[in-house]
């Protein structure tokens, strides 16, 4: 596929696609017909998924090489959000997770806000011993 993109063949690209999806169904029919049903009904219920990403870039869309920024981003959502303690508003979801979009995603603009609102003079914690 990077060939493809890189000489932006995509009539080729596309070619590829629906080859890669013609022989996983050949390959699906072969493992039924050898007795492995529940593989062939695997590969041909899922062959689609395998081909998204070229898909999308003959859309002209590109998807991340890889995902951890996202992963790392919904494991902070759901630190936050899966806390049985925790309820959480509408508004005050929305706010956290505009927050924690901004924090990974524009540095520049959470630093700024870090900066603006989260003033060192203005953070008092205390702690009383009883």
């Amino acid at each position: 596929m990077r060939k493809h993109l890189g000489d932006k063949d995509f009539g080729r690209l596309r070619w590829r696609i629906n080859w890669t999806l013609a022989e996983l169904r050949k390959l699906a029919s072969e493992l039924v017909d050898a007795g492995f049903e529940g593989a062939g009904k695997f590969i041909r219920q899922s062959g689609n998924y395998l081909v998204t990403y070229a898909r999308l870039a003959v859309k002209g869309e590109r998807i991340p090489y890889t995902n951890n920024l996202i992963e790392r981003l919904m494991g902070e959502v759901a630190k936050r959000v899966k806390n049985r303690w925790m309820h959480w508003s509408t508004v005050g979801l929305e706010n956290m997770l505009n927050i924690l979009l901004m924090r990974y995603c524009d540095k520049r603009l959470y630093s700024s806000l870090k900066e603006n609102v989260y003033k060192e003079e203005d953070v008092i914690i205390e702690v009383k011993i009883t």
